[in-house]
């Protein structure tokens, strides 16, 4: 009998709980129409947005780097400069290359990324890896240990160093664009452009400094 009455007012303690909240987020529950009766749109109102989830998000993000890796542009990320780098600079780069997949990945027309010159046993590579989860099998760039001379048809290769005396004025999506994985602000020799004329390659540097001073 005692059992069977703490077991009911443990039940109306409950259903008295119940009412409080529930009457509490009548209280607070903002409403859903102005004092005119239009309905209100906003932050807890109606929306004519639908709500977006992050992996719907990271969907999108990833059909764009498909739809490059088989239509876009390329642009070759040429890693052959450890042995000019400090320890220090390999982490620098390594992070700086992070920065650069993610703004890739986030832009709306991507390119196709391909790290050549990747060797297991680089130092930045190594980095890389670690900044960039599933590097090698999960995440859509290339990778490879090879020269981008024996992927790419050398016609096509256009080498991106400071030091040319001609400026990139538009892009061509035929051409197939290379970028130095090297910080050289302790080396201020022209280390890509040297690098480029000794494999024949074009020459052309981004119009930065027209632009930011």
């Amino acid at each position: 009998m005692r059992k069977a009455n703490d077991s009911r007012k443990k039940a109306e303690r409950h259903a008295h709980r119940e009412q409080l909240r529930q009457a509490q987020h009548r209280d607070t529950k903002p409403s859903p129409v102005d004092d005119d009766g239009n309905v209100k749109y906003g932050l807890n109102f109606n929306t004519i947005f639908l709500y977006v989830r992050e992996s719907t998000m990271l969907q999108n993000d990833n059909w764009r780097l498909m739809h490059a890796m088989l239509y876009g542009p390329v642009v070759v990320v040429d890693m052959s400069y450890d042995a000019l780098m400090t320890d220090a600079e390999h982490a620098n780069t390594a992070w700086q290359l992070k920065d650069v997949h993610g703004h890739n990945k986030s832009a709306k027309s991507p390119f196709h990324l391909h790290f050549c010159h990747a060797s297991p046993s680089s130092a930045t590579f190594r980095g890389l890896t670690k900044n960039i989860f599933g590097l090698e099998d999960k995440v859509l760039v290339s990778v490879s240990d090879k020269s981008y001379l024996d992927i790419y048809p050398k016609e096509k290769l256009v080498y991106l160093t400071p030091n040319a005396s001609d400026y990139l004025e538009k892009m061509d999506d035929d051409d197939i664009y290379i970028i130095g994985a090297m910080v050289d602000k302790r080396n201020p020799q022209p280390v890509s452009m040297a690098k480029a004329k000794r494999e024949g390659l074009r020459m052309a540097k981004l119009p930065i400094d027209r632009y930011i001073r």
